[in-house]
């Protein structure tokens, strides 16, 4: 008198009876794949724009990605990517052709003059990151105070007090934060000063240190 019938399977395919589960392809085709590239257009589109209004604007707060984004960003773990990457761009298990591919793109994507450099072939990430220049690439200045890496200076500060804020990478901080101490009072007829200098990829190079 009865008959089974056959599951309705939503994670597989069903190709006899097409009709069963008709959600199932448009959830997987439409639904899942708007998201992610929603979600990726939405993350791209708030970083230009507010790369576009810190290049033009750099008075209404010098960020470099916006509130939406620095959110997003802040729930990733960002410090064990970061660790994973160190150790990859100097092991030696992976192959050096894999290293000089990465190389290659960040050289074209950033626009990169590796002349500038001692040496033009690297055998691994690390290597292209901490490479030492020619010594007549960058002349030393005669001001008091020079800075021995390239970057971009986002802001600059007078008079600045310990609890005055900075802005770095969109994150706001007080200077006893940064320094995590007090700076003591100033000298009479003297002032702090603060600058804050965004280093960018194409600045990393052998030296990095803030100022000398």
């Amino acid at each position: 008198m009865t008959t089974l019938t056959r599951k309705l399977h939503f994670y597989k395919n069903d190709v006899t009876r097409g009709y069963t589960n008709p959600m199932r392809r448009w959830v997987y085709h439409y639904l899942f794949a708007g998201l992610a590239v929603g979600g990726g257009v939405c993350l791209w589109g708030n970083y230009q724009l507010a790369a576009w209004e810190a290049l033009r604007h750099p008075e209404n707060g010098n960020r470099l990605c916006s509130t939406a984004t620095l959110e997003f960003l802040l729930l990733l773990p960002l410090n064990y990517a970061s660790r994973a990457f160190g150790c990859l761009s100097e092991s030696g298990y992976v192959s050096e052709s894999v290293h000089r591919f990465f190389i290659k793109a960040i050289v074209w994507w950033y626009n990169i003059d590796i002349t500038e450099g001692k040496q033009q072939q690297f055998s691994t990430l690390q290597e292209f990151f901490v490479r030492e220049w020619k010594s007549e690439s960058r002349q030393l200045a005669s001001a008091p105070m020079t800075m021995p890496s390239d970057g971009v200076v986002l802001s600059v500060q007078e008079n600045v007090q310990e609890e005055q804020l900075v802005q770095v990478k969109g994150m706001t901080y007080s200077i006893r934060q940064l320094f995590h101490r007090s700076m003591g009072p100033v000298a009479e007829g003297q002032k702090r000063v603060a600058i804050v200098v965004h280093l960018r990829t194409q600045d990393y190079h052998h030296v990095i240190a803030p100022c000398a």
